[in-house]
């Protein structure tokens, strides 16, 4: 059961930028989404998980740079919409994080980039972002308060300018930009929200936030520079939403990718937490998505004296550095502000408790006592502080004058106002400590805004450990939540009324004259008795402080002292409910006033002896991190990051490569997210605190393990749809119930430590979630994965990969899935179904398809002719600023032309597209060996050298990627070197005879370009299969000479016309050639399309050796499979005579044929 106040767990999402692993990130943001709207009634795993530590989830402030730029903006604007559907971002990833599709159209116009960012990147962001608010009902700001900030990097900085202590300027250009997208929540103060506003988002958001999204992830060279207009009037483009917004001036900017400077926005989200005010019990917990996290590693070696670097290793190690510094993670940063909130929080509540425990009965007369031989020590502390603050709150506001002032100059002019203070009593010192003096005189308030804050935050103090051990669904749970929100209203008053006096100040030279001026507004405004000034508002503040510690008290009088401990409220008690003291009933102090004249007390002894001054950031932060090194409690093959992820190659730009590399990565981001969350979410400490609260009979061994087994079958039921689990299969029978029995275990163990022996997280009890989770994330995304495989397939990809392996293996496993809908484990057969998914899964190693393989499919081929062609029109482009060079660039583009038309005829799908580029490839060696034997026109002999040997090479490098392998491209055109040589020497004597030779040199030459253009995916080198053949010669030896004799017999006739035929071919050489040529060219095409149906076979050599040799077929185009398919039906059979063979993808699925029946599956080196 629930509360209507369980304590929120509120997560800072800080996401790192990773290229194509964005798709991973993708998976972990659709995870944490899930989990954030589990309660009341999401998904029940999740809502089973937070009903045992009595918590809810949302994710409130977001910080993302580059690829986590664009997955923050999509988490930000699902958590305000209550119908969004984080889901479609798989679909976005899959099909429009295409190579093919992001790639340039090569030789067209001035391209300033590879990848289209604004012509192609840019509307697809928007249209994704715009589909999660098709459907809009907006959650209250109360409830999703966001604070989302993307960062990016300034092309053309913008001016900064600081002073030295002489005055001299220090001017400065800042690169580093911050989109920042806010909606506060009510009770804050401020009524600023960017997301709803009262509207659909779509109406004035989404154009600014996919900007922002474009501009974090324009990684640089690979997209252009994402233009963001930021003009003065803010009437149009990103405004005030840019961190550089100036009314000055027009600052429209140029903008690529934010990992450039900062990869891991750490500080922009502390800077967050504490805009995010509570209504109840809160965790806040700093969600750290760093896919790519690396390991600890080795420490280097030491550096020798007589080893200095080289030049180029001096600059490979800086670029390294300067790499390094902009990838850190600034987690110092987090420990830095939990050191400083935890000095704020333990020198107040230390001080207290010592104070008790040295003599508990006379606690507030000793806070009075050391207040008075304090309070001068206070009021020096009180100068210095306010003179600190001052400085920089002057230098965050864009309009002050700090003209050759630098801030320890304007620090030391504000210290040195404050002690020319010519009255007695500052105005926020009075002349005497409390009790007497704590209101003061009516309508005003002598204080001064930083101890109102104080004292607020020392009452929030205590609230927060009311929370933690008042009773669940109790009365005094919702006065509580109550007294929170009216402080946070308090506090927030408090913060605009300094906001609206510091507004109030003209802006002119920051020296002492100026901030004596200050001190007397500030005097006038806060310490004289005005019914409508600013003193009396804060003062009527500070009152309902006092109100809200009178309900406080009132409540801890509920609080059994049993739980004292458990929240540290002891010496609370006694400082709320010591009797009167003599001065106290002297002063006549009674209710409200009373206790805070006590608090007043206690925040000016702990400001003097607190570690630090006071900041206001009192909240402690978690650090988790979400990575791909997340162990799985179901995987026991693909464990390691190099397992997961298919994108994390080719510098992480691989996953743009496959779509069902991308759906991998996305499957893999939330099974990883969902065992890491549960590991966040399932703390012991929490865990225990329900156990004590909420269980009535007594503390002993027997209690413990009831209340565990009663929690873990609750939790079992909800996970696996009954208690005890039932499973087909013994061997995950017997493992979910060790886990069960395990989880029991530790939940009692949980439930009988002290408090201070409890480790960070229940581990058992997060893997038996993560088993529920993880099984309904299988059952929803392996369908996509199957498409996505199909779709790659069709798309000319390796079809011998683990992917097309996976799909063959469990084709009727997916099926199944396919149909079953909802995961909903409560169904007949669904859990075991989903526990065989998660094995393959795990078994089929999609992530370590090695790219090597992938390159010798059409898919890879054809992008990366793509992408080499769009590089070479990029630096013929005048974008490049390679304008000298152009006679360079702009020959190396007309030279790239014909061969990249070439690979794009190969590797298309279309018999006449092949027919072409295998044409192409032909033509060229034949223009080559003419142009070699001097038989073309002069002008065109070097064209058309030219020309072929870039086709011959465009033939070499495609049957090396095919083959995976240059033997065979240097086995094939090893005829061309002696023709070669044989053409050089010859050429210049006029009684050699070349014409013969030089035709014979052509069709070599076309024969081996035919066979290139055709060859499929060869495993074994050429020599490899010379030695297959070899076996056979000696038999075939005699039956050989018998042939090669009958021919010489039935030939020797027909040696006088053959010499007539040579004679008149010696005398008309140029027709000759021209005849013969042709006829060369047409038999190449013919033998080519010929060559291209018979390779279409290959075989499996089966272990069992009496087993026939089954015959696959399969497209010449792609390759060979790796999987057998036994011939079942007649459809299946093939037969050598008649050629009939199926196309592969009849073979691999309903979107492009029939399915793969059950096949069997060799061992890759039986293949042949």
């Amino acid at each position: 059961m629930t509360t209507p106040h369980p304590e929120e767990i509120r997560f800072a999402v800080v996401l790192n930028g990773g290229v194509s692993l964005a798709v991973w990130m993708g998976g972990v943001v659709l995870e944490l989404d899930r989990l954030t709207r589990a309660m009341p009634d999401g998904d029940p795993a999740y809502r089973a998980m937070l009903n045992l530590v009595d918590g809810t989830a949302r994710a409130d402030v977001i910080t993302g740079t580059s690829a986590g730029g664009i997955n923050g903006a999509a988490l930000a604007l699902s958590q305000v919409n209550k119908k969004a559907d984080l889901s479609a971002l798989r679909n976005m990833w899959v099909e429009h994080g295409r190579f093919d599709e992001l790639l340039r159209q090569p030789f067209k116009g001035q391209p300033p980039s590879l990848l289209r960012g604004d012509e192609y990147f840019l509307p697809r962001l928007e249209e994704a972002l715009s589909g999660l608010t098709t459907e809009f009902e907006q959650v209250p700001s109360g409830k999703a308060p966001i604070d989302l900030r993307i960062t990016t990097t300034l092309l053309n900085g913008v001016p900064k300018v600081s002073y030295d202590d002489l005055g001299q300027e220090l001017p400065q250009t800042v690169h580093q930009g911050v989109f920042s997208f806010r909606r506060d929540p009510p009770d804050c103060g401020s009524s600023q929200d960017d997301f709803v506003n009262g509207e659909n988002p779509k109406q004035h958001l989404v154009t600014r936030l996919a900007l922002a999204a474009r501009s974090t992830a324009s990684f640089p060279f690979a997209f252009e520079p994402s233009h963001v207009p930021v003009p003065s009037d803010d009437e149009s483009g990103m405004g005030k939403n840019a961190s550089w917004y100036s009314e000055k001036a027009d600052r429209a900017r140029f903008a690529v990718d934010g990992g450039v400077l900062v990869n891991t926005p750490t500080k922009e989200a502390l800077e967050a937490i504490d805009r995010m005010p509570a209504q109840g019990r809160v965790r806040r917990i700093m969600l750290l998505v760093f896919p790519h996290a690396p390991d600890r590693g080795e420490e280097p070696e030491q550096d020798e004296a007589d080893d200095c670097p080289t030049a180029l290793k001096i600059g490979g190690k800086l670029l390294g550095a300067l790499y390094s510094q902009s990838g850190r993670t600034y987690v110092d940063r987090v420990e830095e502000h939990n050191r400083a909130a935890a000095s704020r929080r333990t020198g107040r509540n230390a001080l207290l408790n010592q104070l008790y425990d040295q003599d508990a009965k006379h606690l507030v007369p000793q806070l009075y006592r050391m207040a008075r031989v304090l309070f001068g020590q206070y009021r020096e502390v009180r100068i210095r502080y306010a003179a600190k603050q001052l400085a920089g709150r002057l230098f965050d506001d864009p309009n002050a004058d700090t003209h050759r002032w630098s801030f320890e100059r304007v620090r030391a002019a504000a210290e040195a106002g404050q002690r020319a203070w010519p009255q007695k009593t500052l105005p926020y010192v009075p002349d005497n400590p409390a009790p007497h003096t704590v209101l003061g005189e009516e309508n005003c308030w002598p204080w001064g805004f930083t101890m109102a804050d104080r004292l607020a935050s020392a009452t929030l103090d205590l609230l927060k450990r009311l929370v933690w051990v008042v009773p669940r669904g109790s009365e005094d749970a919702d006065k509580l939540a109550t007294l929170r929100q009216t402080l946070h209203k308090c506090r927030a008053a408090i913060r605009n009324e300094r906001a609206f006096l510091d507004e109030g100040t003209s802006p002119c030279e920051p020296d002492k004259t100026y901030w004596l001026g200050r001190l007397k507004n500030y005097n006038d405004r806060l310490c004289k008795p005005d019914p409508r000034g600013t003193g009396a508002r804060v003062r009527s503040e500070a009152g309902k402080i006092g109100d809200i510690l009178l309900g406080a008290k009132d409540v801890l009088e509920r609080v059994p002292e049993t739980l004292d401990d458990m929240g540290g409220l002891k010496a609370w008690r006694e400082l709320l409910n010591a009797d009167q003291t003599f001065t106290e009933c002297r002063k006549r102090l009674a209710g409200a006033e009373l206790l805070l004249s006590r608090l007043l007390a206690l925040e000016i002894s702990a400001t003097c002896v607190g570690d630090v001054a006071p900041t206001g950031l009192d909240q402690p932060v978690e650090l988790m991190q979400v990575s791909l090194r997340a162990e799985n409690p179901f995987a026991e093959q693909t464990r390691t990051p190099d397992d997961k992820a298919a994108g994390a190659s080719l510098g992480r730009f691989s996953g743009f490569l496959k779509r069902s590399w991308r759906v991998n990565d996305w499957i893999w981001g939330r099974l990883d997210a969902a065992t890491m969350l549960c590991r966040v979410v399932l703390s012991q400490e929490r865990l225990h605190r329900q156990y004590t609260i909420e269980e009535k009979r007594g503390d002993t061994e027997e209690a413990r393990t009831d209340a565990a087994a009663r929690a873990i079958r609750e939790l079992v039921t909800a996970l696996f749809g009954s208690h005890p689990v039932q499973l087909k299969e013994e061997k995950r029978q017997k493992k979910i119930d060790a886990l069960v029995a395990d989880a029991i275990k530790e939940l009692t163990e949980i439930y009988g430590k002290p408090v201070e022996e409890l480790e960070p997280t229940a581990p058992k009890i997060a893997e038996l979630v993560a088993w529920g989770l993880h099984m309904r994330i299988v059952s929803e995304d392996l369908g996509a994965l199957k498409d996505a495989i199909l779709a790659d397939a069709n798309d000319g990809a390796n079809v011998r990969s683990s992917g097309a392996l996976f799909v063959a293996q469990h084709a009727k496993l997916l099926d199944e899935l396919e149909v079953q809908g909802r995961f909903d484990p409560a169904k007949e057969g669904m859990v075991d179904r989903a526990m065989k998914a998660l094995t393959a899964f795990d078994q089929a190693k999609i992530g370590r398809e090695p790219l090597g393989e992938e390159f010798t499919g059409d898919q890879m081929i054809r992008t990366a002719a793509t992408a080499a062609a769009v590089a070479v029109s990029v630096l013929d482009s005048d974008q490049s600023g390679l304008g000298v060079a152009k006679p360079v660039t702009r020959t190396l583009r007309g030279a790239t032309l014909l061969p990249y038309w070439a690979i794009i005829g190969l590797t298309k799908g279309s018999r006449i597209a092949q027919a072409g580029g295998l044409l192409a490839i032909t033509l060229g060696a034949a223009m080559l060996m003419l142009a070699m034997f001097s038989l073309l026109p002069e002008g065109l002999t070097a064209p058309a050298a030219a020309l072929g040997a870039g086709m011959l090479l465009t033939a070499f490098g495609y049957a090396a990627l095919r083959s995976r392998t240059m033997l065979h491209g240097l086995v094939l055109l090893s005829p061309v070197i002696p023709l070669a040589v044989h053409a050089i020497v010859n050429t210049n004597d006029p009684k050699s005879t070349v014409g013969v030779v030089s035709l014979g040199g052509v069709a070599a030459v076309v024969v081996a370009m035919m066979i290139l253009g055709s060859v499929p995916v060869v495993r074994r080198t050429p020599f490899a299969l010379i030695s297959d053949v070899w076996v056979n010669v000696v038999a075939k030896l005699m039956y050989g000479l018998a042939i090669a004799l009958g021919a010489v017999i039935v030939a020797a006739p027909l040696i006088a016309p053959v010499r007539s035929v040579v004679d008149f071919a010696h005398d008309n050489r140029v027709l000759s050639a021209f005849v013969l040529d042709s006829v060369l060219i047409v038999a190449a095409v013919m033998t080519a399309w010929w060559q291209g149906q018979a390779l279409k076979r290959w075989q499996v050599r089966k272990n069992d050796s009496s087993a026939k040799n089954d015959r696959i077929a399969t497209s010449a185009r792609i390759g060979q499979a790796r999987s057998t398919i036994p011939a079942r039906s007649s459809r299946w059979q093939y037969s050598a005579t008649t050629g009939n063979a199926p196309s592969i993808f009849s073979t691999l699925g309903p979107a492009i044929g029939h399915r793969l029946p059950g096949p069997s599956f060799p061992h890759p080196a039986t293949i042949r």
